[in-house]
Order: C-alpha cells, then structure tokens, then sequence
C-alpha cells in the first residue's frame, strides 16, 4: 500500500492509498504513514498524510507534526502540519501550537499557529491569545490573535477583547479590538463600545 501512495501515477489513487493506511490500526501502517508524511516524493501525498496524522488518536502524532511544522524545508507543509495539530484533541497538541504561536521563526507559520489556537477550547489557548494581542512587538501578529480570540467558543474572547479595546497602548490594536467587538451581538460588547465613545 506504501508503495502505491507513492509510485501510482494517478494522485486520487495516491490519496486514496495514504487514506487505507490512515484506517489501518496496526502499528506497522501507522509507522508508514509517518513515513510518508516525512519523505513521500510528492507533495500532494505529504500533505495528505500529514493531514491524516492529525486524525489518528496516537501520541507519535503530536509530536511527529510539531517536528515537521519546526524544521520542515517547506514552508506550505510546516503550515499543514499546524493545521494537523489543531485537529488532535489532546492537551499535548494544545501546548504545542501555544509554543508555535510564540516563538515560530515563520511569521506565516506564527499567524496559523495562532489562527488555529482561536479554534480551541482551552483556558489556556485564550491565555496565550491574550500574552500576544497584549504584548507581541509585531503589530500584525497582535492583530492575529485579536482575530483568533473572536473565535473562541461561548464568547470566550469578548473580556479580554473590551480589555485590549480599553487599555492597549497602541491604537490600531485597540481599533482592532472595537472592531471585533463591533462585530458581536455580545451586550457586553455594546456596553464597551457606548462607553468608549462617551469618553472621546
């Protein structure tokens, strides 16, 4: 099967391949996916893997993504490899994206690192979230995480949100925030938004 995901030369029967060793629950199919998830020789075939690593209930996998989504040479994959973690639902691959989104040296792979951290239900991705829009030198990345905490679940982001809106020092992260704020239907949201401009 191995050698299909890698030498047919339709990429669906490729796919496919990767796919049938994802469903194989033995310890030799899950080795060969990491295999190829590390030294398939096309792209397209990688990707697939790496994506299907981020389904597998193994605890290689966080890890085995965290080292492609570090050190890969492709940019694009390291990229899949952080969507991979955002799709494993254990502490493990939470902390992992929280190390990402702080100290990637990739500020594409740092903005999906922190894309995908507004996706968890986590006291502690909403933590990390907030540490950025408050104290990262990098505007653009503040305004990642500004976006990533209107994605937290139940509203989640709005306190730290009408925080930011009030007291950060820069003014387009704060425009940022009321933006967002402006967005929601949350009455507290309003409340900040009626207070803020009563105070101009």
């Amino acid at each position: 099967m191995t050698k299909t995901a890698q030498r047919d030369r339709s990429t669906d029967v490729r796919k496919k391949a990767v796919f049938s060793i994802y469903r194989m629950k033995t310890e030799k199919a899950d080795e060969a996916l990491i295999d190829l998830a590390y030294h398939a020789n096309k792209r397209q075939v990688r990707e697939k893997a790496i994506f299907w690593l981020g389904q597998k209930e193994s605890p290689k996998a966080a890890k085995i993504l965290e080292n492609i989504a570090t050190n890969d040479a492709d940019e694009e994959i390291k990229q899949k490899a952080i969507f991979g973690l955002s799709q494993l639902k254990d502490d493990q691959s939470t902390n992992i994206l929280i190390k990402l989104a702080k100290k990637h040296p990739n500020k594409e792979s740092r903005k999906k690192a922190i894309f995908w951290l507004g996706q968890k239900a986590s006291k502690k991705a909403a933590e990390t979230l907030e540490d950025v829009a408050a104290n990262e030198n990098d505007i653009e990345i503040q305004k990642k995480a500004i976006f990533a905490l209107t994605q937290l679940d139940d509203d989640k982001g709005i306190p730290i949100l009408i925080k930011l809106a009030k007291t950060h020092p820069n003014s387009e992260v704060r425009k940022k925030a009321i933006f967002w704020l402006g967005q929601s239907e949350n009455p507290r949201a309003i409340e900040t938004l009626v207070e803020i401009v009563r105070k101009q």
